[in-house]
């Protein structure tokens, strides 16, 4: 009876151990998946900041280039700098202010004043200045936002994330002999090691 339960006891801690294992193995793999979606919106922010710095500079005969601008640099609010305005919401709810927030502030400040000269360009006119717009602002301060969350996770991607999480199971099997029986005692030790991954040292 004795043997049994050890057998029965020795199963459950080793169905345990798979079971972190795999739960490990899930949640490596929403990391990358995470990584691999950030630099795609980061490579997309980039691209469309270089084609509208591109019109900025060379686009003056561009018919209709300010509204042209105007919906690729709000394509780039909406979809790869949604994450910023997500955040940011959060931090003011919580009342603090962080690096979302800012690229948030910043970038929605480009776009809004660039929004206002596409429309209300006689306001400037009248007093003989310029409209200028400045979409490629609102998008190059998304971009660069993008570019440092992809450099926060290379660790990630480099050596499984940004905690580096060592789960190592170690299996020995000891024979030992009562009154003539054999039972074989599994032990399985499971250590577990986080280390906190910084880039600057």
């Amino acid at each position: 009876m004795n043997n049994i339960l050890k057998n029965v006891c020795s199963a459950q801690k080793l169905h345990g151990a798979e079971h972190a294992g795999s739960m490990e193995q899930r949640e490596m793999e929403e990391r990358n998946s995470r990584y691999r979606c950030l630099k795609m919106k980061a490579a997309a922010a980039w691209a469309l900041a270089v084609l509208l710095s591109l019109l900025s500079v060379f686009g003056g005969e561009v018919p209709y280039v300010n509204e042209i601008q105007m919906s690729l640099a709000a394509l780039v609010l909406l979809f790869p700098g949604n994450a910023f305005y997500a955040a940011a919401r959060k931090q003011l709810c919580a009342g603090r202010i962080g690096l979302d927030a800012l690229i948030a502030f910043g970038a929605s400040v480009a776009f809004l004043f660039s929004l206002f000269n596409t429309f209300f360009p006689d306001y400037w006119l009248r007093v003989g200045l310029h409209p200028y717009v400045y979409y490629e602002v609102a998008v190059l301060v998304v971009a660069v936002g993008l570019t440092g969350k992809v450099f926060r996770f290379l660790p990630e991607e480099r050596h499984g994330g940004a905690r580096l999480s060592c789960l190592l199971y170690t299996t020995s099997a000891a024979a030992e002999k009562k009154g003539g029986n054999t039972v074989s005692e599994v032990t399985i030790s499971k250590q577990k090691t986080d280390k906190r991954l910084d880039r600057d040292g």
